[in-house]
């Protein structure tokens, strides 16, 4: 697991040795996330400040949990390296993962926000990380070897 957030409402996955080619933004409704070859661009519609960030890799497809999630969606991924990063868009980079080997992989991206509303003072333009114990979101990537790889 790891502690990220979402920059401007964005969090990008990329693969180190991905080209400079950005994802285009999402368009919202059902599109929350666009993929670029070696990159995949998130966006959710609230801001949020503490986002858990589970990683996982597979043997074979990932199961489909589709009750526990708000929204849900498959991609491709190309990773020339097999080493992701997290890109928090102006706050810059994170570790993400090392993949067991470079290659194009499958990925199921789940996602939920937390029903408990989350108190910031933007008069303040201030946090008090003490006082957020408890993710604002979630984001499950689950990764698993194409046929082909």
């Amino acid at each position: 697991m790891h502690q990220s957030t979402m920059d401007h409402r964005l969090l990008g996955l990329e693969d180190v040795q991905a080209g400079r080619e950005a994802p285009p933004l999402p368009q919202g409704g059902d599109e929350w996330f666009t993929t670029t070859p070696g990159k995949v661009l998130f966006q959710c519609e609230e801001e949020v400040i503490r986002l858990e960030l589970r990683l996982q890799v597979w043997d074979g497809e990932a199961p489909l949990d589709g009750g526990a999630w708000d929204r849900g969606g498959d991609f491709v991924l190309d990773a020339p390296s097999g080493h992701l990063g997290q890109n928090l868009i102006a706050a810059g980079g994170a570790e993400a993962i090392d993949l067991p080997w470079p290659g194009r992989w499958r990925a199921r991206a789940s996602w939920k926000l937390s029903d408990v509303p989350f108190a910031y003072d933007e008069e303040a333009d201030d946090l008090d990380d003490d006082a957020v114990s408890e993710p604002e979101a979630w984001l499950l990537v689950q990764f698993w070897p194409t046929a082909a790889t």
